[in-house]
């Protein structure tokens, strides 16, 4: 099975991220990182939404214009995918086409050619961790060496389980980044209380 259209970006990232080619290392005929793969792992760390957005005003020659939406979250799957991955709706239901905007599906923003006059959208997306994924690799990498021992022959040695700890200090690094998507918690505190 190919991966999904819209996902080509993404695995790049992720790709990147874990530092990872298309045949890393085989076990049990199976050859590791393909496509799929990767998409298999983003797929673990997706979530879906359907938000309601309205635009940022901008001053274009003494006049108020809509043309930005700002979504929640970047890193999107992208419209390729279809538009069971993808859409964005007026707030009457009219499937707007990707000719009337330009998407930055990574940084989570619309930017229409023509003023929208204010008016809210409604955008289906998936929003993935990549940072999530990544760390997944990085872990799978880790087992993958981790059989590995260091050597020493007189005044040589060769220390291959330094190849286990940089897999994991690379998935601490991205475990640490991610939670983008809306699963991270974090602790607040009232200032109105005394506590």
């Amino acid at each position: 099975m190919a991966a999904r259209a819209g996902m080509g970006n993404l695995i790049g990232r992720v790709r990147l991220l874990a530092n990872v080619g298309t045949s890393e290392w085989t076990l049990d005929a199976t050859t590791y990182w393909t496509d799929d793969q990767i998409e298999d792992r983003l797929d673990l760390h997706r979530v879906d939404y359907e938000e309601q957005v309205s635009p940022i005003p901008v001053t274009v020659d003494s006049a108020t214009e809509y043309h930005d939406y700002h979504l929640s979250y970047g890193n999107l799957e992208e419209a390729e995918s279809g538009t069971t991955r993808w859409s964005v709706r007026s707030t009457s239901g009219t499937l707007q086409g990707t000719a009337t905007y330009t998407p930055n599906y990574e940084a989570g923003l619309l930017v229409f050619t023509a003023d929208t006059e204010g008016s809210a959208m409604l955008v289906r997306y998936g929003a993935y961790d990549v940072y999530a994924a990544a760390a997944d690799i990085w872990r799978a990498r880790a087992a993958n060496v981790s059989l590995y021992y260091d050597i020493k022959e007189g005044e040589h040695s060769l220390s291959r389980s330094q190849m286990f700890k940089h897999c994991m200090t690379q998935a601490e690094l991205m475990d640490s980044r991610s939670g983008v998507v809306g699963n991270a918690t974090v602790r607040m505190m009232r200032s109105d209380l005394n506590c």
